[in-house]
């Protein structure tokens, strides 16, 4: 693995991108309704992907099919449903053939996952911050904790229950993960 990751980072180096380069590729893809928020993958997760991509590459023409760039995302740490996967391909994918994938094209699905995970662990980290007993939501008791923090003093009573009734789409009386992400615009 250490060897194709090596081998990896220096077909980037030398440009080898057989898709018009990763800005191209990249530049390409935001253009793509709803890929907008996708930014260019660093070079770090180019490696990875690259590496993915290039153990499952079964022909000449440099494309791998549905089950390749699922064992291939798969291989990166991500369990995705075939759904998911297919609505990916199906939203990312321009010139692929309908049961191939091209690098670029796989670049940009498995750049949906890991952009996907990153927010979900910033939504873990944020969470944790507040929900220091992990309980699984955020409560009053924890938001006053928090503003105490910041401020030197707690939040007005009044004020914290408006915050939570702002996004308490359960009526609970807390936020839980979805609603502090609406919460905190994660």
């Amino acid at each position: 693995a250490a060897g194709t990751l090596d081998r990896a980072r220096r077909a980037m180096v030398q440009g080898s991108d057989r898709e018009h380069g990763t800005q191209a590729a990249a530049t390409e893809r935001a253009k793509r309704p709803g890929l907008a928020a996708l930014l260019p993958p660093t070079l770090e997760e180019e490696a990875v992907i690259y590496a993915a991509f290039a153990v499952l590459e079964d022909n000449p023409a440099g494309s791998i099919d549905y089950y390749g760039a699922k064992a291939a995302i798969k291989g990166m740490g991500m369990a995705v449903t075939k759904r998911e996967l297919l609505q990916a391909m199906e939203q990312c994918c321009s010139n692929s053939s309908e049961d191939r994938i091209s690098r670029a094209d796989f670049t940009a699905v498995a750049m949906r996952f890991l952009k996907r995970r990153s927010q979900e662990e910033q939504l873990q980290a944020d969470m944790a911050i507040f929900d220091t007993q992990g309980k699984g939501f955020v409560d009053a008791g924890d938001l006053r904790r928090v503003t105490r923090r910041l401020y030197g003093t707690p939040a007005a009573d009044e004020e914290l229950s408006h915050m939570i009734r702002s996004f308490d789409s359960g009526g609970h009386g807390r936020l839980g993960a979805r609603e502090f992400a609406a919460a905190t615009g994660l």
